[in-house]
């Protein structure tokens, strides 16, 4: 693989930084990855020196006039390179005229939103600079951003989701580091900044946060590291609030690992960043740290376990966490400490290098092969959090196989699809757009949930068999994964499903086990059918503290004969209060179910919660952990409960809900048609029994839900 690297060459900060350990990295494995790693400075410069000091092929044009430069570029891309990579709005530029004469692939990284690259520019010269940078990095076929959130903006300004990348910023970790100070008895906290004296910094806040500090008392001192335009407002500021004393200017500071060294504390206080540097090299030296919580800053910090973020602007709440910090040399250790080990586990300059050379790899290898794409469909887009937790653990299981495999999902809402998932999204119903990106697809994936039924409607159905047959039209593999099948009960749907499933699909995995025996009942018998468990139950929540509230959850939804329910529903639920005084909180899965849960809650005379909503699907699996045990009529609860590994107890409204708790190995439910409200009472007596059990048939849904996994391997491969 040749790569060539182009850059401006005046490039400070968290650029240069990148590019120089990306240089360095990547010679290190150039040999073992076939590799070499050329790179045009268009101006002599320090970091066209250190590149040469790596011993990197350097190429300089003789002079910055346009011409000039451009002839250069033309010669020198004939040495015929595979990746064309550039660094900032010139270097895009100047790839964006010279397209006619580049052969090989040309990728950019985003490094900073243009908005606040060119914050300090007047009104038409920003506007003018926003034009040429945005329109500049479009022109490259890949782009690559050094944080999640950047690469969430790209999405949202129209750049192709299977086209962006993202890698973040790495350190050398194996360097030597200067000793840290040893503060003693009686020594003021030092509070350290490294960071350019520019607007999006935002120094402001810092300054605002210190002098709020400093009111209540605290003992310590402010280092400010670097120099820039915003320095004679700053420092007007700082006297302003009576802080100059306390506040030391050390201006443009070469030794930054003595600096980082000398600091107890480090901050950042910018409304704008990509991934900065700055945090990385404090968090190496395992300081502890205070950030506004911009862009890439989340993936480093876990708000009060490893740092504190704050809003942007918000000085007060800085000034909080920085004083938690002050007056608590513990926590400063512990956190600190926690953070290194971040450093070292996720941001190594070696991790960065590899990860670049697999972007490279990955998007060669779609150039070999018109098919490279997975495209998902389900009932995605529809203000369902279950579907959405479906499709989240569906691609992250992709990705867990294949980081970078193009990914489609058809969706109802395809711009907030393409922006939450980083995905390509298209129209459920565009069935132009579905045909062009069939054609590109190596694995369609039809689930999870429930599709194929005709319970709701038979055009449901219908539609989700012609996607099925259009994706085996076109050669296609198909894989129905995580799904539960029926009930399919009209005689003309029971015959086109059968035929249709058994000729076009090459493997099922299932979520329950009475779907393989609808299946069967259909005459499926072409595909390999295999039983796991529903993909959601696989999300990640991270580290979650149970809590002993005396709450538990319930979710009830809108359906045929459970308006006549109502009362007995309260009832049961005022029983619980009596006997156990537990709080009912109810948890929607759908904005719909609101109304029914409203019409229940009018009816109580005992307390109650009503969740509006969550914004992701992890955020109920955290809410139900912290209660005592779940009831409810949507399916996805009920799977969330299992996941979070709280008693449930069911009210079966559809074949699927008893499907899933037979599944389990549960028997706790009531059908709705036989609801009173003694039967739901003893359901929700037995959860309360069943508290400390620990048993809900979780570790079993564990196993399957494997298989679900290794099929999909199977199917990539």
């Amino acid at each position: 693989m040749k790569r060539i690297a182009i850059i401006n060459g005046g490039d400070i900060g968290g650029a240069k930084t990148h590019i120089i350990l990306l240089l360095e990295y990547m010679l290190r494995v150039s040999a073992e990855n076939e590799l070499s790693v050329d790179f045009i400075c268009l101006r002599e410069s320090d970091l066209a020196a250190k590149a040469r000091a790596l011993g990197v092929n350097v190429f300089v044009p003789p002079n910055m006039k346009l011409p000039t430069v451009l002839k250069f570029l033309r010669e020198t891309f004939k040495r015929g390179y595979d990746i064309i990579h550039s660094h900032g709005t010139r270097s895009n530029a100047l790839l964006l005229l010279m397209k006619p004469f580049l052969r090989g692939v040309t990728v950019s990284t985003f490094h900073l939103d243009f908005a606040h690259d060119y914050a300090d520019k007047q009104p038409l010269s920003r506007f003018v600079y926003m034009l040429i940078a945005r329109t500049a990095l479009r022109s490259t076929r890949y782009q690559i951003s050094v944080a999640d959130e950047l690469t969430e903006q790209l999405i949202i300004r129209g750049h192709k989701p299977e086209r962006l990348f993202t890698l973040y910023n790495g350190l050398d970790t194996e360097r030597e580091l200067s000793r840290r100070t040893e503060r003693k008895a009686g020594e003021s906290v030092v509070i350290g900044i490294g960071a350019r004296l520019v607007v999006q910094k935002d120094h402001g806040t810092l300054l605002r946060a210190f002098a709020v500090l400093r009111g209540e008392g605290a003992d310590a001192i402010l280092r400010i590291a670097g120099t820039g335009p915003e320095e004679a407002k700053l420092k007007v500021l700082a006297d302003e609030l009576h802080i100059a004393d306390s506040v030391k200017w050390l201006g443009w500071v070469t030794d930054m690992d003595a600096f980082y060294a000398g600091n107890d504390i480090n901050v950042l206080s910018s409304h704008a960043e990509g991934f900065p540097y700055s945090l990385l090299e404090g968090a190496l030296y395992g300081l502890a740290t205070v950030s506004s919580n911009v862009n890439g800053v989340s993936a480093l910090i876990t708000h009060g376990e490893n740092g504190f973020m704050f809003a942007s602007e918000d000085y007060r709440a800085m000034a909080r966490y920085l004083k938690l910090y002050v007056e608590d040399a513990e926590l400063r250790e512990l956190h600190g400490g926690r953070i290194h080990d971040t450093v070292l586990e996720k941001f190594s300059a070696e991790t960065m290098a590899a990860r670049q050379i697999e972007i490279y790899n990955a998007i060669l290898s779609r150039g070999s092969s018109k098919r490279q794409s997975v495209l998902i469909c389900g009932a995605y887009g529809m203000g369902n959090i279950g579907d959405e937790g479906i499709l989240k653990a569906i691609i992250a299981e992709v990705r867990s196989i294949d980081r970078d495999v193009p990914i489609a999902v058809l969706s109802r809402k395809p711009k907030f699809t393409a922006r939450t998932y980083k995905v390509r999204a298209v129209h459920t119903f565009n069935v132009f757009r579905f045909a062009l990106t069939v054609r590109h697809t190596k694995l369609y994936i039809n689930g999870g949930g429930s599709l194929m039924q005709d319970e709701t409607s038979s055009r449901s159905l219908w539609f989700y068999l012609y996607t099925l047959l259009a994706a085996k039209l076109s050669g296609v593999s198909v894989l129905m994964y995580g799904c539960g099948i029926g009930p399919i009960k009209r005689k003309l749907n029971r015959k086109l499903a059968g035929a249709i499933i058994d000729n076009c699909v090459t493997a099922i995995t299932l979520r329950d086990g009475n779907s393989a025996e609808e299946l069967r009942s259909l005459g499926v018998t072409k595909p390999g059918i295999h039983v796991a468990a529903d993909p959601a139950l696989t999300l990640e929540i991270g580290e979650s503290v149970r809590s002993d509230a005396p709450e538990y959850a319930v979710t009830l939804r809108e359906w045929r004969g459970v308006e006549s329910k109502l009362s007995a529903i309260a009832e049961a639920i005022d029983k619980t209060y009596a006997k156990y005084a537990l709080t009912p909180v109810f948890v929607p899965i759908d904005s719909k179910d609101l109304t029914v849960m409203r019409k229940v809650a009018e009816l109580l005379t005992c307390p109650y919660q009503i969740r509006e909503s969550y914004d992701a699907p992890e955020d109920i699996v955290r809410e139900l952990r912290n209660k005592r045990f779940a009831l409810s009529m949507r399916l996805h609860a009920l799977i969330f409960a299992a996941s979070a590994e709280i008693p449930l107890g069911g009210i079966v409204y559809d074949p699927k809900v008893r499907g899933f708790l037979n599944h389990i190995g549960q028997r706790n439910c009531v059908d709705l048609d036989e609801l009173t409200a003694e039967r739901l009472f003893a359901v929700i007596e037995t959860c309360a029994a069943n508290r400390e059990s620990g048993d809900n048939g979780t570790a079993r849904l564990r196993e399957l839900e494997a298989v679900n996994r290794k099929i999909l391997a199977e199917a990539m491969s």
